[in-house]
């Protein structure tokens, strides 16, 4: 069997999205561990240029902008081709992840963490964000900074975004002196103080947030059922506490005792005097909570052992299907027509749609 995977830019094709060395922060290790699985087994796992496109039972992809193309030139030579897409990024933020536009014909299986979706016929359950599998030793509470974040300067207009608030709480703990700022876009940012906290990228965030006591943990967006992303987990491998704020459920996958709910306070100052009071055996306990939630079964679900049993579900239960290029087509031409408003949020994909079907 043959399992091809379309990586998010053509930097990573050539199976470089293997590369654990040129893998910043383990971003691609469920695409690792994936393949070293599938190595013992009569499946072979590679990115699509390494397949000829007739032999190709299965795709795999996340970025449908840098995807369509093979896409669609897979089905015109392999009609019976099962095409799995993994909606990572929330709908409020990429509206074609929005349920009209899943359910195009063009998609065999939807992988999603979206609890208003999942029904693991279809919609394939996976929550794995956590990209390692323990928490490294942290450094000392007395040699910690007190907080970081690590973010790239991203605005929107769309209702329930976070990035807004995530830069309102930046600007606050800026303003005091008591924050320091990585990531990208930051360095021509209006407000002095925000420049004057941000230190430039980081080539780790999980050795960065080790540094520091806590970190900043906002969703991109709020108010999606099940929407737990890399984010926090990033900050639980690094012996770092998170202020978490994003999915109103997260209780039901996350210990309560394992980070800060930015809902519990109902200031900026009352966060911040949380912070600054907190003695090292109360720390400790939170550290202590987080490293035993890593342990547990429970983390199960965010790890690269859940990612290898969705695709294993959905091989288990592979349907017969036999794609018609042209009805494909006709199947985008409609959600465009039907759901304009998702498309006019994603110019780049509507352009990209529609020079593919009609170019």
């Amino acid at each position: 069997m043959h399992f091809a995977i379309i990586p998010p830019n053509s930097n990573l094709m050539n199976n470089r999205i293997f590369d654990l060395d040129s893998d910043r922060d383990n971003i691609f290790s469920n695409m690792v561990q994936l393949k070293k699985y599938f190595s013992n087994n009569d499946t072979e796992v590679h990115t699509i240029d390494k397949f000829a496109y007739n032999e190709i039972d299965f795709i795999y992809f996340q970025n449908l902008l840098f995807a369509l193309n093979y896409l669609l030139k897979v089905v015109k030579h392999n009609p019976k081709v099962i095409i799995i897409y993994h909606a990572a990024e929330s709908p409020l933020i990429l509206s074609l992840n929005n349920k009209p536009f899943l359910d195009s014909i063009l998609f065999d299986y939807i992988i999603t963490w979206n609890d208003k979706l999942i029904d693991n016929d279809r919609y394939i359950e996976n929550r794995s964000f956590a990209n390692y599998e323990r928490m490294i030793k942290p450094e000392k509470f007395v040699q910690k900074k007190l907080l970081c974040a690590i973010y790239s300067n991203k605005q929107s207009k769309r209702a329930g975004e976070l990035y807004s608030l995530r830069k309102e709480l930046i600007r606050y703990f800026a303003n005091k002196k008591m924050i320091d700022l990585y990531g990208y876009g930051w360095s021509k940012e209006d407000d002095e103080n925000i420049r004057m906290a941000y230190l430039g990228t980081t080539k780790s965030k999980v050795e960065t947030f080790n540094n520091y006591k806590f970190a900043i943990s906002f969703e991109n967006s709020l108010n999606d059922l099940g929407g737990i992303s890399e984010k926090i987990f990033d900050i639980f491998f690094a012996g770092c506490i998170p202020i978490y704020f994003g999915s109103p459920n997260v209780h039901n996958y996350v210990p309560s005792n394992c980070f800060i709910d930015f809902r519990d306070f109902d200031r900026l100052t009352e966060l911040e005097e949380y912070l600054c009071n907190m003695k090292e055996n109360k720390y400790k306990e939170y550290i202590n909570n987080i490293d035993s939630f890593l342990r547990s079964e429970r983390f199960r679900k965010f790890s690269h052992v859940a990612f290898i049993e969705s695709i294993n579900l959905i091989l288990r239960n592979k349907i017969d299907v036999h794609k018609n290029l042209n009805s494909i087509k006709l199947d985008l031409i409609s959600k465009i027509l039907s759901y304009p408003r998702i498309f006019l949020e994603n110019k780049r994909i509507l352009i990209k749609i529609v020079k593919t079907l009609f170019i």
